[in-house]
Order: C-alpha cells, then sequence, then structure tokens
C-alpha cells in the first residue's frame, strides 16, 4: 500500500471578502485551518481594495482597534459605525455607515439614500486629530456624489427654496441650485483626503455611477436613466464651481459618485484601491517567501481586472514567480483567467446559488478541501 507523501508549502492567503457572506477574515481562517491539517505553512492577510471589508483590513495592517459610533445609516435610521485612527491618519469605508449591507433587499432604493453617516464619520475623525483621510470607495447604497457625506462636514446646498437641512439623497440632486463650501466646518482646513477605489468608472455614461451601479443598489431601469440626468446636473454645477472637469476621471463614479463630489468640494486624490492596501499590508515583503498565494472575492468577472485586489495580487506574485491560485464564490462564464495557475469556484453544476448562500462556510471549505495540495 502506498502513502501519499505531502510536499510541505509555504502560502500565502489574501482573500478579499465574499460580499454579504464571509469576511476575508473567515475565508483565510477556513483555508489556515484545512492547509496546516495537511501539513503547510499559512500566513495570512486580511484583504480588500477600499470596497467591503476595508475598515477590518487596516485594522488588522496597522494592528490598531477601530474606533466605533453611532451615525445616521444610508435611509436615516442609526447605525453603528467604525473607522481606523492612528496617530493622524484615518481610514473611514464607505460601507461601513452608507452601504448596502445596512439594508434588506426591499429596502434598497437609491434616490433615497444617503452618505451623511460617512461624513459624521470623517468629522469625529479629524476632530480627535486625523490630518489625512483615506476613503475606501466601495460597497456603497448610494448614489447622492458624495454630497450628504460633505454636508455632515457643513457643505450648504440651495434649491429653490433656500438652505436644503435634510441629509442630501439621490432624488435631491436635480434641485440643488448652489453649493456653499464657506460654512465648512474650519476643522478641516489643510486635511488631506484620498480615496481608495477598486473600480474606474467614471461619474457618467454607459459605464457610469447610475447606469452600471444604481441596478445593483435597487434602481429600475427609469430610476437609472432620472439618475444619470442628476448626476449630469451635479457635473455641470461642480465644473462651474471649480473650473475643472473632474467627471471623467477614472473612479470618480465610485460610491454612488462619491468620487467627484470628494475631488471637488474635498480636493481629494484618487489612488489605485488595490496598490494602497498592498503596500498596507506590507504584501510585497511577504510573497517572496511564499511558494503559492491563495487569493479571491464573491465573484471572478469582467472587472476583476479592473483594479480588484485578486489581480493586482496576482500580478505581484508573478513578478517574483510564486503560483496563484484563485478561489471565488463564482466565475462570469468567458472571464480571462490566464493571470491564475488554477481557478476554484463554490458555484458549479453541482452546487446551486441557493446552496452557496444557504451554507456559504460549509460550501467554500468543501471547496478547499477539493484542492489538490
Amino acid at each position: 500500500m502506498q502513502t501519499k507523501v505531502v510536499v510541505e508549502i509555504d502560502i500565502l492567503v489574501a482573500m478579499n471578502p465574499f460580499k454579504g457572506t464571509l469576511t476575508s477574515r473567515k475565508l483565510a481562517s477556513i483555508i489556515r485551518n484545512v492547509m496546516t491539517d495537511r501539513g503547510h505553512n499559512v500566513t495570512t492577510v486580511t484583504m480588500s481594495d477600499g470596497g467591503d471589508g476595508f475598515t477590518e483590513a487596516v485594522s488588522d495592517a496597522l494592528k490598531t482597534a477601530p474606533t466605533s459610533m453611532k451615525v445616521t445609516g444610508p435611509t436615516g435610521k442609526p447605525v453603528m459605525g467604525h473607522y481606523v485612527l492612528k496617530d493622524t491618519k484615518a481610514w473611514i469605508g464607505f460601507s461601513e455607515a452608507s452601504g448596502l449591507s445596512f439594508l434588506d433587499e426591499d429596502e434598497r432604493n437609491p434616490m433615497e439614500t444617503t452618505s451623511y453617516g460617512t461624513g459624521l464619520m470623517i468629522w469625529d475623525a479629524v476632530r480627535q486629530g486625523a490630518r489625512t483621510v483615506t476613503l475606501g470607495l466601495g460597497g456603497s447604497a448610494t448614489n447622492d456624489a458624495g454630497f450628504g457625506m460633505v454636508q455632515a462636514l457643513g457643505v450648504t446646498f440651495r434649491d429653490s427654496h433656500g438652505v436644503m437641512n435634510h441629509p442630501i439623497r439621490g432624488r435631491d440632486l436635480k434641485d440643488i441650485m448652489s453649493v456653499d463650501l464657506s460654512s465648512m466646518d474650519p476643522v478641516l482646513n489643510g486635511v488631506k483626503f484620498h480615496l481608495l477605489s477598486d473600480v474606474k468608472n467614471p461619474l457618467l455614461g454607459e459605464n457610469g455611477a447610475s447606469l452600471v451601479f444604481a441596478p445593483q443598489k435597487g434602481a429600475d431601469a427609469l430610476m437609472a436613466l432620472q439618475l444619470e440626468e442628476s448626476m449630469r446636473h451635479v457635473a455641470s454645477l461642480l465644473a462651474r464651481m471649480t473650473e475643472r472637469h473632474t467627471e471623467d476621471v477614472p473612479g470618480a463614479g465610485a460610491a454612488g459618485g462619491a468620487g467627484i463630489g470628494a475631488m471637488a468640494l474635498l480636493g481629494a486624490r484618487m489612488l489605485p484601491g488595490t496598490e494602497a492596501m498592498i503596500g498596507l499590508t506590507d504584501l510585497d515583503r511577504l510573497i517572496i517567501h511564499q511558494d503559492m498565494v491563495i487569493v479571491g472575492e464573491g465573484r471572478l468577472d469582467n472587472q476583476t481586472q479592473e483594479g480588484k485586489a485578486p489581480y493586482g495580487i496576482a500580478l505581484l506574485a508573478r513578478r517574483y514567480g510564486v503560483a496563484v491560485t484563485g478561489l471565488f464564490g463564482s466565475v462570469q462564464e468567458g472571464t480571462d483567467t490566464s493571470f491564475l495557475d488554477y481557478v476554484g469556484k463554490v458555484v458549479t453544476d453541482t452546487v446551486t446559488t441557493d446552496d452557496a448562500l444557504s451554507d456559504p462556510e460549509g460550501t467554500f471549505q468543501k471547496l478547499v478541501m477539493s484542492l489538490g495540495f
């Protein structure tokens, strides 16, 4: 009888969350348990590219516990938000106060949601001493151009009736006639803003915020078109104010147009989310010591190579000659997978999407158990 020989290998796990089901930490824990049982050495890194899990990833990388506070959620109801503050730098994810995860399916409506709560977290972080604020633009339930966010910082919006005192929502954008920055809280003077986005979508058009992402946030076809027209109004308004056209900047459409709002009204700089997180988590140093890297996210599709973490990490691993395994919830048919040495997926001919959603841990563990190393 032959005994199977297990060759010990060093594995680095850097998984993005499976949105709405499994966190980066949980995915890493499942992989670590299976692989250590097989005699492998496993190092895990909590990963995000600016969307879901951003606060968790930054907290783990900096070994700093998040700050928690009650803020206005996307529908106006109070929620608990979390951000990371270390020394004079703050990291704040849109999904932490203005995210889809706070809403049930029947509550999703980008006409009615606001990013006001994200602004409250920014204000709190700056009051606590932050002089640089990095915003993770992903996982939002909003399509308000980030106007709710800056309103919480003191910016005044007016329509034909005067000052708009309620938190700005998607439906309000078309009515805004003027924006007054002079009312912004002076505590924000000199604060630098950086934006991390996992998408490169502009504000307008068929690849823009409203037509691509609003339907994912509950908009029907008519609503998406109305929001698109509202965003055109916003782009024109901001261009007149700043004498700059930022609507075509890659990432301007991220987080329901918050990219353009933050760039135009806060002077924010857009940075590639994956590159920033690779630097923060020190992946460059860790990867060179590995035999294999395991990456993944909820869905591998045509957007993955537009700046998502699995793609960026895979390219880094290839640079050092390290093999890359990709594990995903599902894979869009026809998607290019050539940047990966092996691709595994939860949803297959025998495992349905309903199966995966009803038992995400169990179905993912079965996928990991099926790996041949």
